[in-house]
């Protein structure tokens, strides 16, 4: 159901890029770009760009916590419902990449049969779902043949695959809170998770497809390629 907005609203809790490829700036992109409504709150203030981070300061909790009251209170995010009402018995999905997901379970992972554990064990650990991001882990270890980046979901029941062609760009600023948010996006809209996984891996593909070059170093995928693509 739309919110008050007139439109789907979508609530992104994160940190502020001042360089805007990441964090806060990529969220709120992403979701103007899927047409729903952006709101944000803001845990931490950095100062980076796209060479790196050089200083952040985080905001207080009680901060943090008044900012969700008053977006809650008048502008209630629909990702959030359709999160409870979609993913059981949490609502709760989570995105790591390879790196992340190899913190999270405390060893390598090093072929496509072992990112698949990992989304069962991630599961297993109390998720809703996993989608683990296969970006990092070389092409020769892929579940898929050449060289292309497969996405696996785990639900709790079953595992899909998302396969997308790998591609070679310096504009990968913010690739995850862009997919996290796109899945976010597509939920509030109505679609189921697997549906929503999809749509949101074929945007971040365009976004990096399309994706020119910022700054000096690796700079942002290119949120608004569907109508920008020239």
């Amino acid at each position: 159901m739309p919110s008050q907005t007139g439109r789907p609203a979508v609530l992104t809790i994160a940190g502020s890029d001042s360089g805007a490829g990441a964090g806060v700036q990529a969220d709120l992109k992403t979701f103007a770009a899927l047409g729903v409504y952006g709101t944000c709150v803001l845990t931490a203030v950095t100062a980076q760009n796209t060479l790196g981070v050089t200083a952040v300061h985080e905001l207080p909790p009680e901060i943090v916590a008044a900012q969700i009251d008053a977006v809650a209170a008048d502008i209630p995010p629909d990702a959030v419902h359709a999160l409870r009402h979609r993913l059981l018995p949490l609502a709760t999905v989570i995105t790591p990449n390879l790196p992340e997901a190899e913190a999270l379970l405390g060893r390598r992972l090093e072929t496509g049969d072992d990112v698949r554990r990992a989304a069962k064990e991630i599961v297993a650990l109390g998720a809703g779902a996993a989608v683990i991001k296969g970006g990092h882990l070389p092409a020769d270890r892929q579940a898929a043949p050449g060289d292309v980046a497969v996405d696996v979901l785990f639900d709790g029941r079953q595992f899909r695959e998302y396969v997308a062609p790998r591609i070679v760009t310096a504009s990968t600023h913010g690739t995850g809170c862009t997919f996290a948010s796109a899945i976010a996006a597509y939920l509030a809209r109505g679609e189921a998770l697997p549906e929503a996984v999809g749509r949101a891996k074929e945007y971040i593909t365009e976004a990096l497809r399309h994706a020119y070059p910022i700054g000096s170093g690796h700079g942002p995928v290119h949120h608004f390629w569907h109508w920008w693509k020239d």
